[in-house]
């Protein structure tokens, strides 16, 4: 009769360490795994919400529309005029597709861009002048063009040649020195930003470039009509 022969102690501490760094490395695979899918689900989030807050910055500029200019020689008006006007860190004006109103009403809004703690944040500004954070990122990055219709690229709108001239005058001035432009409104807007170290330009075309608020009364009082 053939004797059975049993594991030896020396085989079984083999097997047992095997074991050991079979299952040590099956937990790292599985955390690593898990790791990795929270880091790509983090960063997918990150996209689509980045997504959502471009498309809330496009369809916002994008609807610019020209206002009623203020009037040289009326000292007071029915209502605050909101002729557009930006420097390289912010912008304000009237839209037909503001974030806080219904399409197609006319609503004054602004994006602006404000440097804080080392971080830059994105702002918009409401119908009721509340400033809504919309996005932050690391460090001093970002500034406002504007594209004329000849294509050049000015930091400022309208595009005054003497920009200190331009910024010590009072906002109704800054809107009567867009009276003698032929367009009251930039071809284009560009937001330039570096975010996570990585360079993004958000270039929006406004629809409204080409158009001048017409009021049929005011041309029936200059004898235009």
């Amino acid at each position: 009769m053939k004797q059975l022969r049993g594991f030896t102690l020396v085989e079984v501490l083999v097997v047992l360490v095997l074991l050991s760094l079979i299952s040590t490395l099956a937990f790292e695979i599985l955390h690593q795994t898990a790791n990795l899918r929270g880091q790509f689900l983090d960063t997918l989030e990150e996209l689509q919400q980045g997504v959502i807050r471009e498309h809330w910055f496009r369809s916002s500029v994008a609807a610019l529309t020209p206002d009623y200019p203020p009037e040289k020689s009326v000292v007071h008006q029915a209502r605050k005029p909101y002729v557009f006007v930006g420097n390289e860190k912010e912008f304000f004006g009237l839209t037909i597709n503001a974030l806080d109103n219904d399409g197609g009403i006319p609503t004054p809004f602004g994006w602006q861009l404000e440097f804080k703690e080392n971080q830059t944040i994105l702002r918009y500004r409401n119908n009721e002048e509340q400033w809504w954070e919309i996005m932050r990122w690391a460090g001093k990055e970002g500034v406002f063009f504007y594209q004329a219709k000849d294509g050049k690229w000015h930091k400022q709108w309208p595009p005054i040649e003497d920009k200190q001239a331009f910024e010590k005058l009072d906002e109704i001035s800054k809107m009567i020195a867009t009276l003698d432009k032929p367009a009251q409104i930039p071809k284009t807007i560009l937001l330039d930003g570096k975010k996570n170290n990585q360079p993004f330009a958000w270039i929006v075309r406004i629809l409204g470039k080409d158009r001048e608020h017409d009021d049929p009364l005011i041309s029936i009082e200059k004898g235009e009509i």
